[in-house]
């Protein structure tokens, strides 16, 4: 997963797709060279800005959660899923959701098959957060472990597979960039002691 900014246009890609200021393009499938846009007449999320994207290799399928609506700086708390098998988007409506988002981050732990979110803000006058929530891909729900990182946005996190733990690194806070790095095993969070880049 990576995000990246292009003439102010958020970017992400992910999976089998890239979101690009609420156009979805999808990647080339085997036997196919080119990229393609999805249409206007499919069901689309409405455009979005700092939301978090990840690939759910277990049921095939891109989930988006949070980010703010248009140019404004409000967050929302949707949830949607890219089919990578059928082509398309399906809003969710879980019976649980973390509260509106955005500058979260994602990650897929593909041993446990939940999507891991962590961090973000509703508002920017509203503090950072640093809540631990999962998605099963049915719903979602808040883990309280007993150690926490510090609330952050703008951080980044990926599953380390070799070490069936989700890595995260950095971020800001209150203005301040911040350089830590934590664990996530499924129950808990630990700091990691490694070498700062």
């Amino acid at each position: 997963m990576y995000g990246a900014t292009c003439r102010h246009f958020p970017v992400t890609r992910i999976g089998c797709g890239f979101l690009l200021a609420g156009l979805f393009f999808a990647m080339p499938t085997r036997g196919q060279n080119e990229w393609y846009q999805v249409p206007d007449s499919v069901p689309l999320p409405g455009p979005t800005s700092h939301h978090a994207m990840v690939y759910d290799s277990a049921r095939g399928v891109i989930v988006l959660f949070g980010g703010t609506i248009g140019a404004s700086a409000y967050a929302q708390s949707e949830t949607w899923e890219w089919s990578c098998a059928t082509r398309a988007w399906t809003q969710r409506n879980p019976p649980t959701s973390p509260p509106p988002r955005y500058t979260h981050a994602m990650a897929y732990d593909s041993a446990r098959h939940v999507v891991v979110l962590f961090g973000g803000r509703e508002d920017w006058s509203m503090p950072e957060r640093n809540e631990t929530w999962e998605y099963d891909g049915n719903n979602w729900s808040q883990r309280f472990p007993q150690t926490v990182p510090g609330a952050r946005i703008a951080h980044a996190m990926a599953y380390d597979k070799a070490r069936a733990q989700t890595v995260m690194f950095g971020g800001h806070l209150s203005g301040a960039r911040l350089n830590d790095t934590w664990l996530w095993d499924g129950n808990n969070w630990t700091e990691a002691s490694v070498p700062v880049p």
